[in-house]
C-alpha cells in the first residue's frame, strides 16, 4: 500500500472552498488510512498528519491583518505572482524529494514536477474553458 501526500497548504482558517475541501478530504482519509500512510504537505514541508493538524492551528494564530493586506497588493502585481508560482513550485518540488513512493494528491490546480504517481484536482475548469473571463492577475491564464 502506498502512503498519501496530501497538499493542505491551501487550507486557511476561516476555510472556505478549495480549504473546506481538502479539510474534508483530510478527515476521510484519517478514516480510510493508518495515520504513519498519510502525510501531508503544508506549503513548506512534509508533516505526519498529526504534526500538520498542530501546525495549522498554530499558523491561524499568528495570521495577521497586515499578512493578508500585504497579500492582497502583491496578488496585484503580475510579476509579482509570477515570481510567487515560481518559487512555490521549486519549494515543492525540494519537499517532495525522496518521497517517489507516495502518491501526491494537489487540491488546488497545481501538477507539481514530482515523479512519482500524482493526482490533481480541478475544482472549476472555466480558468481553462473559459479563459477569457479571468483575471489576469490570478496566473492561470
Amino acid at each position: 500500500m502506498l502512503n498519501v501526500i496530501l497538499s493542505t497548504d491551501c487550507v486557511k482558517f476561516p476555510v472556505t472552498g478549495i480549504g473546506r475541501y481538502t479539510l474534508e478530504l483530510s478527515k476521510a482519509l484519517v478514516e480510510l488510512l493508518p495515520s504513519e500512510r498519510l502525510l501531508c504537505y503544508d506549503g513548506n514541508r512534509v508533516r505526519s498528519i498529526q504534526q500538520w493538524k498542530a501546525f495549522s492551528k498554530e499558523k491561524a494564530l499568528n495570521e495577521r491583518v497586515l499578512v493578508r493586506s500585504l497579500k492582497s497588493v502583491a496578488k496585484k502585481s503580475q510579476l509579482i505572482n509570477q515570481l510567487y508560482f515560481w518559487l512555490k513550485g521549486r519549494k515543492l518540488h525540494n519537499a517532495l524529494f525522496g518521497y517517489e513512493d507516495c502518491i501526491f494528491h494537489s487540491t488546488n490546480f497545481i501538477c507539481p514536477n514530482f515523479v512519482g504517481p500524482k493526482v490533481v484536482t480541478l475544482h472549476d475548469m472555466s480558468a481553462f474553458l473559459c479563459s477569457e473571463s479571468q483575471e489576469k492577475q490570478r496566473g492561470i491564464v
